[in-house]
Order: C-alpha cells, then sequence, then structure tokens
C-alpha cells in the first residue's frame, strides 16, 4: 500500500505542477498562439499519461485484493457508482456503508457485490476474532475504494484531455481576440478539474493512511492481549 501511495503522490504533483504552470500562463502574456497551442497539447499528453498509470496502479490494486476477473469486476464498479451517483452518495464514505451500516440501501448493493467477487473470504477465518475480521473487511473496502477513485479520476481525466484537445484546435485556428480569450477561460476551467482531481486524491489518501494507522495500532492491541492470555495458562 505505501508504495501505491508514493505512486499516486508523484502523479499528484505532476498534476499540481500542471495547473500553476497553466494559470500562469494564459493571461496571453505575447508569447504567442504557436506557443499556447503547445502547452495545452503537453497538458493534455501529461493527463493522459496520468491516465496510463493510475490505470496500472487500479489493476494493482485488484490482483492483491484476490479479484480475478478485473474487467468484470470494473463493470460492477461503475454501476456501483453509477447508483451511488443517483443518491448523491459519496464513495469516499464507502467503508461506513459496507462495515459500519451494512444495512444502509449502499451497504446492501455494496455487499452484493463484495459477496459476489469473494472479497471477504479471507476475514472470516475461525481463528480470527471478530474485531480481526472487521479490520481485515475495513481493509479490503480501502482496497476497493481506491479503485473506485482511481476509475473515477481516470474517466475525468479522460474527459479533461478530450476537451483540453478540441480547445487547442480552436485556439491555433481562433483570430479573434474575444473567441480567443473565451477559449484561454475554458481551458483554465479544464486545469481547474484537474486540481479538484489532485485534492479529492489527496484527500483519499489522507483517510486511508489514518485509518491503516488506527488498524494498525488495533492489530498490535489484539495481538498482546492474545499473548498475555497465553502467558497466564
Amino acid at each position: 500500500m505505501k508504495h501505491t501511495l508514493k505512486q499516486v503522490t508523484v502523479s499528484i504533483a505532476m498534476v499540481s505542477v500542471m495547473s500553476t504552470q497553466a494559470f500562469s500562463f494564459f493571461g496571453f502574456d505575447g508569447t504567442g498562439i504557436a506557443s499556447e497551442v503547445t502547452q495545452v497539447a503537453g497538458w493534455a499528453a501529461q493527463a493522459e499519461r496520468w491516465v496510463t498509470h493510475l490505470e496500472k496502479i487500479k489493476k494493482e490494486i485488484a490482483l492483491k485484493s484476490g479479484i480475478r476477473d478485473i474487467i468484470s469486476f470494473q463493470q460492477e464498479m461503475q454501476q456501483l457508482m453509477d447508483f451511488m451517483d443517483n443518491y448523491s452518495l459519496d464513495f469516499m464514505d464507502l467503508s461506513n456503508d459496507i462495515v459500519d451500516h451494512p444495512r444502509s440501501q449502499i451497504g446492501q448493493y455494496a455487499k452484493r457485490l463484495f459477496e459476489q467477487y469473494n472479497l471477504f473470504d479471507d476475514c472470516n477465518y475461525d481463528y480470527m476474532s471478530e474485531d480481526q475480521k472487521r479490520i481485515c473487511k475495513s481493509e479490503m473496502v480501502r482496497n476497493v475504494q481506491e479503485i473506485a477513485t482511481y476509475q473515477h479520476t481516470t474517466q475525468k481525466l479522460k474527459r479533461i484531455m478530450e476537451n483540453l484537445k478540441v480547445l487547442s484546435q480552436k485556439r491555433s485556428l481562433s483570430e479573434d481576440v474575444k473567441q480567443s480569450a473565451d477559449i484561454a477561460n475554458a481551458i483554465q476551467m479544464q486545469l481547474a478539474q484537474l486540481e479538484i482531481i489532485k485534492t479529492q486524491v489527496e484527500m483519499m489518501e489522507a483517510q486511508n493512511r489514518s485509518k491503516e494507522r488506527v488498524d494498525r495500532r488495533q492489530l498490535i492491541q489484539i495481538s498482546k492481549q492474545r499473548q498475555n492470555k497465553t502467558f497466564k495458562f
């Protein structure tokens, strides 16, 4: 997980640089249309590389979670995400819905998906305490949450990438001052979306790191309690 988060952090930093450069550039500082078009094409290419990178991470997490049919699982995940969007629910709260509130509407929907792919099989061994089972399930839910986040992110990046390509073509053909300004504003809006995506991924990363620390402390405590019981005998 730490390795994965480091990879994501590198990607986030890349997007941050893209956004900073973008807002400092689009002020029509006299560099010329050719230079503007080249930079916009560069940002689109960066977004495309980030999509490829996140797709790779998403597959790695799926394999680590024991998901064999990744394509089918991603299709099911998309349906779950669409379901959550319809009810204005946030997949960042997926862990609460599945583990803490399994009887909620989204909890029931997600539970069926987890059962279909046997995602909790490794969390139900007889030797495990109830707390260990709960922690194990929380970790699995976080893995699925990350897959959902990266899937959602790549979809947004693909749209931004295509929009930047279209806007770049329009800018190269534009000779009207007002139209050029409108195109520049549209490009800035797309780059602002990149910043929002960066913030969302950072928020998920911070949440999951915090939860992982809590889980590790609980597992250490459970281990000590078991050792103390064994020692007493």
